[in-house]
């Protein structure tokens, strides 16, 4: 396959029919190594570049992507659409938007035709009545739209649009720990699963400042009454993020059906075969392509950072299990040479190891991350009520979301 890695003009700029061809053969055999270098690359790229900037035809990397994710295989159907059963796993999702509008015009609808009735003034029942058509309008129009056929580039649009606003924040922290006037260590590394799937940038936490994901930031680091920005008491605190899946797709409610088992999508990528990608369940390598990003991009850990993971149980837990004798401690050859996101290809990932490998040595060594191998059970730490996770640096609470203070455990923070 011909690329372009070493030119300026054309920044690793490939062929995506030839890369898509090697998708496929990933199918037939998923331990192959040089198929999982590929995955690798555009699982990455999906997460932390623009692929029109790194592909030729970035809309068929893009729906590989997209049925790799909701069904654990790379084809596709005819006309290059998304796979029957990833629809199927995005269709429920997708009407949820439309269903909570649906309510709402119900309910404006049913409270404005109770004012009518009580309205003595004529030109307040005709504003009012004129309002009532008009929602009853969009009301027939959302509920048609609701059966109609899910387009792929309606979908995609929106998680890209959610992706350059939520990716431009996650680089500026980045570009503030590695401003060499700042002389930072990342002491702390905070993992969430997924942005929202929304197009209202105020719904993720380094836009609200709070919330369900911002809060426990706070309450670790400082306090939930504070008017600090997140992003800055990440970093005033040696604390860096990223979010397992930086785009924006719709996981929280996507149930699959496989060997009639009907699970949370994230239950299958943790435990199906379909979702391993070598030895590694897809949560795993997802980890594994963000703290690389980090340290490609010239992000320097403390010699033990602590882990904080804030995703599910099932999502947490693979990577907790996996690690658990196989010590997280990251390998670069020492002539690695660091490189945009958009210029990251397959071959980069055969010089990364992560984990101990007989063939590396210490010098080799970028970070030691072994501070996550404390699955210790409902460890206390000062304080009562809190029923703990199986793995301490777990730090989703009995609701499955963050909890500040299984953060502070996490982080043995007292």
């Amino acid at each position: 396959m011909e690329t372009r890695q070493d030119s300026e003009e054309f920044y690793a700029r490939q062929n995506s029919e030839e890369f898509y061809g090697y998708l496929l053969e990933f199918d037939k055999d998923p331990k192959k190594t040089m198929n999982i270098n590929y995955v690798k690359e555009i699982l990455y790229k999906f997460s932390y570049c623009n692929l029109e900037d790194a592909f030729d035809n970035p809309e068929l990397i893009r729906k590989s992507v997209i049925n790799y994710l909701y069904t654990g295989s790379f084809k596709l159907e005819k006309d290059n659409e998304i796979t029957k059963s990833a629809k199927e796993c995005l269709k429920t999702i997708l009407k949820y938007e439309d269903d909570d509008k649906i309510l709402d015009l119900r309910l404006k609808i049913k409270n404005l035709g109770e004012e009518l009735k009580k309205s003595r003034n004529q030109e307040k029942k005709e504003k009012t009545k004129a309002i009532i058509l008009k929602n009853t309008k969009d009301l027939k129009k959302l509920t048609a739209n609701l059966n109609k056929k899910l387009i792929f580039k309606t979908f995609y649009s929106k998680v890209h649009s959610n992706w350059e606003k939520i990716h431009r924040k996650h680089e500026e922290l980045i570009s503030k720990f590695i401003n060499s006037e700042n002389n930072k260590e990342v002491k702390y590394l905070i993992v969430y699963e997924a942005p929202p799937y929304s197009k209202t940038k105020e719904k993720y936490f380094l836009f609200s400042n709070g919330g369900t994901y911002g809060n426990p930031i706070k309450e670790c680091f400082s306090n939930s009454e504070s008017e600090k920005k997140i992003s800055n008491i990440l970093f005033d605190k040696d604390a860096i993020y990223f979010d397992l899946i930086m785009a924006g797709i719709p996981i929280k409610d996507a149930e699959l059906t496989i060997d009639k088992l009907t699970r949370s999508i994230r239950y299958f990528w943790s435990t199906n075969s379909a979702w391993k990608i070598g030895e590694k369940q897809l949560p795993i390598i997802l980890l594994e392509l963000g703290i690389f990003h980090l340290l490609n991009k010239g992000v320097v850990f403390d010699n033990r950072p602590f882990i904080a993971i804030g995703a599910p149980l099932n999502t947490s837990a693979s990577i907790f299990e996996y690690y658990s004798k196989k010590y997280l401690m990251v390998y670069f050859n020492k002539n690695y040479i660091k490189k945009e996101a958009k210029k990251i290809t397959h071959e980069d990932f055969q010089k990364v190891v992560f984990k101990v490998d007989s063939t590396c040595t210490e010098e080799y060594l970028i970070a030691n991350l072994s501070v996550v191998n404390t699955p210790s059970t409902y460890e206390i730490r000062g304080t009562t009520g809190e029923t703990y996770p199986l793995f301490k640096s777990n730090f989703s609470g009995s609701s499955n979301f963050p909890n500040g203070s299984l953060l502070k455990n996490a982080f043995n923070i007292i």
